[in-house]
């Protein structure tokens, strides 16, 4: 309850933020306090004693099984069939405890080295539709390998529509140096928390701010 009870929350309105209020029940973005989703880690993490299960090779050394963010999950394990068995038999049990099934229609299951009939059984056990590299969650983009410049052109045009809007105000040197701060640094600072930007990609924005002030 500590997680829950001590939080405090703010409106942003117009780029700046207003009133503060605090939380009293429900959780946060990314807050593992929901005894559901406790328990699915639990079911989740009691798979990796079985001795049929492999870990994804990328996350074998620090054992990642799974990212849970809000009512997403992502789900980790080398692409043979008894792992991805184990897996949905972990969500399989949740289902028949917590009565909430997974949404397959929401769902996609991404591989790589898998092919023919193992991919074939992969996707029947699964029920999931194969999703393909590159996609976007929560506005940032996820891919199997480095981004390129021309992958960042997403933030790019996110600033750049930002600042058509603005530029068809009459607005003060002042006000647009505050619209810059608290409302186009915040979106850098929200893709800088997954990715540092090139500078090829930084040279592009502060050309757009120069423009615009």
């Amino acid at each position: 309850m500590e997680c829950v009870s001590t939080t405090s929350f703010s409106v942003a309105l117009n780029g700046s933020l207003h009133g503060l209020f605090r939380g009293k029940k429900g959780l946060r973005q990314g807050d593992p306090m929901s005894s559901v989703l406790f328990l699915l880690t639990r079911l989740i993490k009691r798979s990796m004693t079985n001795s049929d299960f492999n870990f994804h090779p990328k996350c074998e050394k620090l054992k990642i099984t799974h990212l849970l963010f809000a009512d997403d999950l992502m789900l980790f394990s080398r692409g043979d069939l008894p792992s991805i068995r184990i897996l949905m038999e972990c969500l399989q049990e949740f289902r028949d405890v917590s009565g909430l099934a997974v949404n397959t229609a929401k769902s996609n299951i991404f591989t790589a080295g898998i092919q023919n009939d193992t991919l074939d059984e992969a996707l029947a056990m699964t029920e999931f539709a194969r999703g393909y590299m590159r996609v976007r969650y929560l506005g940032i983009p996820l891919a199997a390998q480095r981004l390129s410049v021309s992958d960042y052109s997403l933030l790019v045009d996110q600033i750049a529509g930002c600042i058509r809007k603005w530029m068809a105000k009459s607005l003060s040197f002042a006000s647009r140096l505050e619209l810059m701060r608290s409302v186009i640094q915040g979106v850098e600072c929200f893709w800088l928390q997954v990715f540092p930007l090139p500078m090829a990609v930084i040279e592009k924005i502060h050309r757009l701010f120069r423009a615009f002030l």
